[in-house]
């Protein structure tokens, strides 16, 4: 596949993967947990949610448009498909006994860019 030029100047055949927080924001302390909420009763308390590249176990930078990013490359034998799989967990930031039981819910945006 032939690369084509990036608004940061390279010449390459990738695209760009950002994730964009929505109403909740991040877990303050941890600017890559999306902070959980809940649609329809109690939020639980003293968790997080991580999302990874579930191929290379890589963190996923949140709110990082414009300078954190995570490029993934277009192999020139793949036609132009690209899977990108993610995974979401629940992450602890305080004891256990510190968690409060309720709902655990996290809206974000994924943008994707390939100009």
């Amino acid at each position: 596949m032939t690369g084509w030029e990036h608004d940061n100047g390279n010449v390459e055949a990738s695209f760009r993967l950002w994730l964009e927080t929505r109403d909740n924001g991040t877990v303050p302390n941890f600017p890559n947990l999306a902070k959980v909420g809940s649609f329809a009763g109690t939020a639980t308390t003293g968790v997080g949610i991580r999302i990874d590249d579930a191929e290379s176990g890589n963190l996923m930078p949140l709110n990082a448009m414009g300078n954190d990013n995570t490029i993934y490359q277009i192999p020139a034998d793949s036609n132009g498909i690209v899977n990108v799989d993610l995974i979401a967990y629940y992450v602890s930031t305080v004891e256990a006994s510190e968690i409060t039981p309720g709902e655990a819910d996290a809206v974000v945006n994924v943008t994707l860019d390939y100009r």
